[in-house]
């Protein structure tokens, strides 16, 4: 099982802010450069951390 570890830390923090502003958006705060695509910044968030856990130096 030494395919997964944990991602970068910088690869976490910027996952971490996506999912921030997908949730928020989701529950009706308004973020001016995001708009209403919470859905796709929460994808874009899950396949982040998904590729920083497989992938060396990601």
């Amino acid at each position: 099982m030494g395919l997964i570890k944990p991602p970068n830390i910088l690869t976490f923090c910027i996952a971490f802010a996506l999912v921030t502003a997908g949730i928020l958006t989701q529950f009706g705060v308004t973020i001016p450069f995001v708009g209403d695509q919470g859905f796709w910044l929460l994808l874009a968030a899950n396949i982040l951390f998904i590729l920083g856990c497989i992938t060396r130096g990601f």
